[in-house]
């Protein structure tokens, strides 16, 4: 009995392996399924009328393994599916990564295109302007040149100019009458201003275009203070006379002399920016005033670079002259002098210098005579050495 019962459970389990097979994805068709199935059904009716007890046990032990086979078939198909399925997603998501990678490759290489572009319109904007810098460097080169020759051509005319007018200065004009002098140059120095006078004094040395020394003293008058910074802004030289002009209080000691010096010194640089280097004793380097300390003030002059300068022809305006007088005290006085410094005033009270001044320019020049301002290259004018 019991070999028949194992006999019909190797059937039922044949039976279950079939259905496995068929479900794992057997080639076999449908027709063939259904006959499996038609076998496997008589056999299990055949176990009916055999043992039941024992059939039935076989028949549950049988139903339960084809159950597990079944279940693990199912599983292995879910797995193979879900295997598939990735596998597809996979070749998916390569495609697309691949497709993405096309594209990136495609945007980097119209990219580097563009760049390729961009840096060839540079390099023409660059060739432009290098070309335009050339042009213009070119342009002013030649601007420079041609300054150049026409600034060269104009100083060959001045000189040639110049040649002319000392040549007929070294001759008197057609028809001359009186002193000729040739050409010398005559100084005029005006002492112990600025006052009210000095703007008159400016506008005839203007009217003239000819240039003056002025020996300035110290003044606060507000009214006055800007004619210092007029006569350096009219081109004029600026010296220094004195801050006090009290000759007692000036020459009583060496300090006394610095601090009266220093005095003006100072002012007139802080008012005009001007660092003096020109002088005028009062009352004369050889003033009888000076005697005790004239050569310590010569060395201190050495040690400082102050150039001083005395003069040889005076209109006697330090004194009280009329006009004429003034006029004919000079140009009595002036054609025996080489190197003429005239001495005149600007101070209070010297009105008949202003009324004098015009005349005495227009006879010097008339003689041949020109006019300068004194600097520390021209030869100054000594008492008692060169006078």
């Amino acid at each position: 009995m019991r070999n028949k019962i194992r006999k019909r459970m190797a059937g039922i389990a044949l039976c279950g392996l079939l259905i496995i097979s068929l479900l794992s994805g057997c080639t076999a068709g449908n027709q063939e399924v259904e006959t499996m199935l038609e076998g496997l059904n008589t056999s299990l009716q055949a176990l009916a009328s055999a043992d039941q007890q024992e059939a039935v046990e076989a028949s549950v032990q049988a139903s339960q393994q084809v159950s597990q086979a079944v279940e693990a078939a199912l599983i292995q198909v879910s797995q193979e599916a879900s295997a598939q399925a990735a596998e597809e997603a996979s070749v998916q998501a390569s495609q697309a990564a691949e497709a993405e990678s096309i594209q990136a490759s495609q945007a980097a290489e119209a990219a580097s295109i563009q760049a390729s572009q961009a840096e060839a319109e540079s390099i023409q904007a660059s060739q432009a302007a290098e070309a335009e810098s050339i042009q213009a460097s070119q342009a002013v080169e030649a601007a420079s040149i041609q300054a150049s020759q026409a600034a060269e051509a104009e100083s060959i005319q001045a000189s040639q100019a110049a040649a002319q007018s000392a040549q007929s200065v070294l001759q008197p004009p057609p028809g001359h009458q009186g002193p000729w002098v040739g050409g010398r140059t005559v100084y005029l120095t005006f002492d112990d201003g600025p006052s009210y006078l000095t703007p008159q004094v400016l506008d005839i040395l203007d009217r003239y275009q000819i240039k003056a020394t002025f020996f300035v003293t110290y003044t606060e008058r507000p009214e006055i203070v800007p004619y210092y910074n007029e006569i350096v802004r009219r081109g004029h030289a600026i010296g220094i006379h004195t801050a006090s002009h009290e000759y007692a209080q000036i020459y009583s000691s060496m300090e006394a002399f610095v601090a009266d010096f220093d005095k003006i010194y100072n002012y007139v640089q802080a008012l005009t920016g001007v660092s003096c280097q020109l002088y005028r004793f009062p009352g004369g380097s050889t003033t009888s005033w000076n005697t005790g300390i004239r050569e310590q003030i010569k060395a201190w002059f050495v040690q400082r670079g102050i150039i001083y300068h005395d003069w040889n022809v005076v209109t006697g305006d330090g004194g009280t002259v009329t006009a004429e007088e003034a006029y004919r005290n000079v140009v009595d006085n002036i054609v025996p002098r080489t190197h003429p410094v005239i001495l005149l005033h600007d101070g209070v009270k010297k009105e008949t210098t202003v009324e004098a001044l015009p005349r005495i320019i227009e006879t010097l020049k008339s003689w041949g005579f020109t006019f300068a301002a004194l600097d520390p290259s021209v030869e100054p004018i000594r008492q008692g050495i060169n006078w």
